[in-house]
């Protein structure tokens, strides 16, 4: 078994007419690095790429809770890697919040919050009193405590000392930034973060499989994590799989294949999960193919260049960082 020391999880890269997107997740790893051998593996939405003089694999999940938790078991599963000292470094992008991050920053996780278990009405159906129709599992109202899964588990906390060591490694960056970008931030100006350069932070991020948009369900989500996380962190972001990804390794670990407390997991602001001032909720949702995701480019540049970092720090110093987590 090839021992591995850092596997790099990507969640999409499409090809030529599949996609709105027009860029991907994965290419800059494999360019750049670089990654030349490529594996099959039908897991996943592509091959794995390896590096395996120096211990590295590449994959891409594919979109959503379910393909990246299908994809992270089969690659820990799989007979011809040693994963036992892995360090598991997810980089993809997502929907920030305004007034807690701007387009083009960076997000190490601290907490990961489940946005798929739960009970939903709709918003005319539900009671006038309630902020929102979606309830935790097993509750008859929303946000009622106690904050207690009955579906296995609704949040995970990352190993904070991992995730600070990160943060230290990579806040003096210069991130990535372009014309296009900064005039997509002007028009939030007005709120809190939405027009500040971009920075590299740590914060929640809200992990479910539906692309969500407007102030209601922003409010929802402030408060769906603070809620799962009783109130130790906040919700700075939005994305796609990032709860499918921890449940996987946390099952592998408890399988004996993987170490979960390995896990590092960055997210990249392309877009805001508000529109901006102007324009609906429709409009906003409407405008995807366009200016809703006018920071892609930068939030991919940051992506890597931030994870890439990391995994550099982890291979530099590997003697160490084999047997104990930096920080």
């Amino acid at each position: 078994m090839l021992p591995i020391k850092v596997v790099i999880v990507t969640m999409f890269e499409p090809a030529a007419g599949e996609s709105v997107f027009t860029d991907g997740e994965m290419r800059r790893w494999v360019a750049r690095l670089p990654l030349e051998e490529a594996m099959p593996f039908p897991f996943g939405a592509g091959d794995l790429r390896l590096d395996r003089e120096r211990g590295v694999i590449a994959l891409v999940t594919g979109v959503g809770n379910a393909a990246a938790a299908a994809a992270v078991t089969a690659l820990g599963l799989h007979p011809a890697f040693d994963l036992s000292r892995a360090y598991w470094l997810m980089a993809g992008i997502g929907g920030a919040d305004p007034d807690r991050m701007s387009v083009g920053s960076a997000a190490w996780l601290d907490w990961v919050v489940d946005g798929d278990l739960m009970h939903e009405v709709d918003r005319l159906d539900a009671p006038p009193e309630w902020s929102t129709g979606r309830l935790p599992l097993g509750k008859a109202e929303p946000y009622a405590p106690p904050a207690v899964s009955r579906m296995g588990r609704q949040a995970w906390r990352l190993d904070s000392g991992l995730v600070g060591w990160a943060r230290g490694v990579t806040g003096g960056l210069a991130l990535h930034e372009d014309a296009e970008t900064a005039r997509f931030r002007a028009h939030f100006a007005g709120t809190a973060m939405g027009a500040a350069p971009p920075a590299v932070i740590t914060g929640a991020v809200l992990g479910g499989s539906d692309f969500w948009h407007g102030p209601a369900l922003l409010d929802w989500a402030r408060r769906w994590v603070e809620y799962w996380t009783g109130g130790e962190t906040r919700f700075v972001v939005s994305a796609m799989e990032d709860a499918g990804i921890t449940l996987a390794l946390h099952a592998l670990a408890r399988a004996g294949r993987a170490d979960s407390a390995r896990l590092l997991m960055l997210r990249t602001a392309s877009n805001y999960v508000v529109p901006r001032p102007g324009l609906t909720v429709a409009q906003g949702l409407g405008s995807h193919k366009g200016e809703a995701v006018c920071g892609l480019r930068a939030s991919l540049e940051n992506a890597f260049l931030v994870g890439h970092r990391v995994m550099e720090a982890l291979l530099d110093d590997w003697p160490r960082h084999r047997d104990a987590l930096p920080g």
